[in-house]
């Protein structure tokens, strides 16, 4: 089921209805966006709310709306950074050129002081939110409509290993901050937002989709003690095969293989 957001303000009755009646038959219900502006973050805060009231989670509500109003506001920079390469002609698949964009990214944003509130409220800035209930899980994705270009995969990895090794979100600036991405603290902060919620790390991934093709970061939250984590499932696979980990994501970008069984 898709809902566009934009056309959705002033409807809340309506969507909140559709939202959790297309929830029930299993099928992912996807929240289209054109901007997030504070009329949208209120919509869809009530139906996080709502979504987390029959769980344990809803005590930890504040702390899962902030994680995923981060991986929003990611998203929302993500779009802009791409509008902003492409209109000083970057090609991001050229290391040197993505690092030089960077950089120019990062002071134009530091000088234009509206150019994250553009990033978030600006037209064309379209997203997607992604809910699936499952048999022994809650999915949340936040979706851009293009890929993740190589050198953002692997620098994802990189600050997901580098986070996992502080203790919190000043030791994580002080010995790890990537400065060429700006404060590079949105991967550290969900993590420590997800761990007080009693969250595993291993429940919170940023990939490209394989069958979309969307550049997407994802949180599960188990709704049941038979849960077993997507990670846990390619680790055993992995195991299983003898293969490495980057053979194994091929085979998941090829529909070869899923995460989704007994899930």
């Amino acid at each position: 089921m898709n809902i566009d957001f934009s056309k959705s303000i002033g409807n809340e009755l309506d969507i909140l209805e559709q939202v959790f009646a297309g929830l029930q038959t299993r099928m992912p219900v996807i929240l289209q966006f054109s901007s997030f502006s504070s009329k949208e973050e209120d919509f869809f805060s009530q139906i996080l709310e709502k979504l987390l009231e029959p769980t344990r989670f809803i005590n930890s509500y504040g702390l899962i709306h902030t994680s995923m109003r981060e991986m929003i506001q990611n998203a929302c920079k993500a779009n802009f950074k791409r509008k902003y390469f492409a209109d000083v002609k970057i090609n991001s698949d050229i290391l040197d050129q993505y690092e030089a964009g960077m950089l120019l990214f990062k002071a134009y944003i530091k000088k234009n002081r509206n150019g994250l509130k553009e990033s978030r409220e600006g037209a064309g800035n379209r997203f997607e939110i992604k809910i699936t209930k499952k048999k022994n899980s809650l999915w949340l994705s936040v979706c851009n409509y293009f890929p993740l270009h190589a050198i953002e995969e692997k620098r994802i990895r990189q600050k997901f290993s580098s986070s996992s090794t502080a203790v919190n979100l000043y030791e994580y600036y002080k010995n790890f901050m990537d400065d060429s991405e700006g404060a590079g603290l949105g991967i550290a902060m969900v993590r420590v937002l997800l761990e007080k919620a009693g969250i595993s790390m291993r429940n919170f991934s940023i990939y490209t989709d394989s069958d979309t093709r969307f550049a997407t970061s994802r949180i599960i939250l188990p709704t049941s003690q038979n849960f077993v984590s997507p990670r846990v499932i390619f680790e055993e696979e992995q195991k299983r095969r003898g293969c490495t980990a980057g053979f194994l994501r091929s085979q998941l970008q090829k529909g070869l293989f899923t995460l989704d069984d007994g899930i």
